[in-house]
């Protein structure tokens, strides 16, 4: 998550998470790119300026800018985040089956 400063006009990513208040995760690696990670403290302070308290921000260690040698973990962490704040809406039959939900019946005109 960074400020892409090639875009015209350049993105206020500082503004923006001041201004939301929905889930943002913000995954950065240990060895990423200066500015990501300069960057860091700023944006997690813009999204507190609001309270938004579904912000989250964190580091894997080891990881470039492109997650290259743990994209495992990089997939991991953003599972276990959704898990958090989008779980999944269940009927009980789909945990012990392990069978996905089907589409939901709709009710007929009339009913």
């Amino acid at each position: 998550m960074q400020a892409q400063q090639f875009l015209s006009p350049r993105l206020k990513l500082l503004k923006q998470l001041e201004s939301i208040n929905i889930p943002v995760l913000d995954i950065y690696g240990s060895r990423d790119m200066l500015e990501v990670k300069r960057e860091a403290d700023d944006r997690r302070l813009a999204s507190r300026k609001n309270g938004n308290k579904l912000y989250r921000q964190m580091v894997i260690e080891g990881a470039d800018h492109y997650f290259s040698a743990v994209f495992d973990v990089l997939l991991k962490r953003i599972q276990g985040w959704l898990a958090k704040v989008a779980p999944a809406e269940s009927t009980g039959a789909e945990e012990n089956t392990g069978a996905a939900p089907g589409p939901k019946q709709e009710a007929k005109s009339g009913e």
